[in-house]
């Protein structure tokens, strides 16, 4: 009987200690992830590259290509393929920059012409207000500083662009010839009578994900091409120069792979739950959730994303016990408009 209270007195301090050894695990690999968190963006990247490459790779494999030599391949084409576009887009860039600073000071003085002449009082003093063009070298010459931080900015922005390509590829490459490996090792992780599902599930996930960026690089192709002959068939000068903008202007589904991971990642918000569509900037979430606390948060996640518009919240908030109910009167609806169709 004397053993009680010093033995419950050994379980609390037990579980205290356990707790608080939990509790500074959970603190450190948060930690770890806030710092690490560009790193796991590259290694996330290369093996959405990989996917990406893995039909085209395949393909060439069973043409007797070596693996290894077949992605090295593909990265050589796409090399070569950016650099002839930089070779036929940068001198017309740059021709069309010097005629437009050329003209800079002719526009501005016709702007501040047209402003002086404009019979809304608030244009003419606005007018008024603007210096003329030969004043503003002056006014702009002690901001040499400025200029020289971000030119440096903008070199120390491309050198680390460059260095961060380069990872992505190599963690591509590597991802590609050691994916059997690093996927035994992970399967080590689960139950062997689990293994084969969550295989099944992480290569589709891996097709999938393939599948989507390579759909999207065709799309940025198929708007640069469509949008170079519009260009031409309305006499437009320099429709390279035009069509290149027309062909990376496809942030849509850049914001809505950052939103979905995003949601994914965030503790009290279910990610798979939730479908995200993005138009011109304008994120709409829709789905199921339990709580119109997860609902919010689920917003204010999309709203912090760059890039974001809007946000179109679309998401039902549906309890647990409810769920089940709600998509067989879903099912139901579907079934009514079919057989009334």
């Amino acid at each position: 009987m004397r053993d009680g209270p010093s033995e419950t007195r050994k379980l609390d301090l037990g579980n205290a200690a356990a707790l608080t050894v939990i509790v500074v695990g959970i603190v450190v690999a948060t930690l770890l992830l806030y710092y690490l968190i560009d790193v796991l963006i590259l290694l996330f990247l290369g093996v959405v590259v990989a996917a990406a490459l893995e039909p085209w790779h395949a393909r060439l494999s069973r043409l007797g290509l070596p693996k290894g030599l077949a992605v090295l391949l593909i990265y050589l084409l796409f090399a070569t393929a950016l650099v002839l576009m930089g070779l036929l887009v940068v001198p017309v860039l740059i021709k069309e920059i010097s005629t437009f600073a050329a003209a800079v000071p002719e526009n501005y003085a016709t702007a501040r012409a047209a402003l002086h002449a404009s019979p809304s009082s608030l244009l003419r003093l606005l007018g008024e207000r603007l210096p003329p063009f030969a004043a503003l070298p002056q006014g702009l010459s002690g901001s040499s500083a400025a200029l020289f931080s971000g030119a440096l900015g903008f070199t120390t922005g491309m050198v680390t662009f460059v260095v961060s390509l380069v990872t992505v590829l190599v963690v591509g490459f590597y991802w590609t010839m050691e994916v059997p490996r690093v996927e035994r090792l992970l399967l080590s992780f689960f139950p062997v009578a689990r293994r084969a599902h969550v295989l099944s599930i992480w290569q589709e996930i891996e097709f999938k994900l393939g599948a989507f960026i390579r759909g999207q690089g065709l799309a940025m192709l198929a708007i640069g091409v469509a949008s170079g002959l519009g260009y031409l068939v309305l006499g437009l000068p320099h429709v390279l120069a035009l069509a290149a903008p027309a062909t990376a202007a496809t942030p849509d589904a850049w914001i809505t792979t950052k939103t979905k991971l995003a949601l994914l990642t965030t503790e009290g918000v279910s990610g798979t739950a939730i479908k995200v569509d993005t138009v011109v900037g304008r994120v709409t979430l829709h789905g199921k959730v339990s709580t119109t606390v997860e609902k919010t948060h689920a917003e204010i996640i999309a709203q912090q994303i760059d890039g974001v518009a809007g946000v179109h919240n679309l998401l039902q908030v549906v309890a647990p016990r409810h769920e089940k109910a709600m998509q067989v009167s879903d099912n139901a609806l579907k079934q009514r408009v079919e057989s009334g169709v």
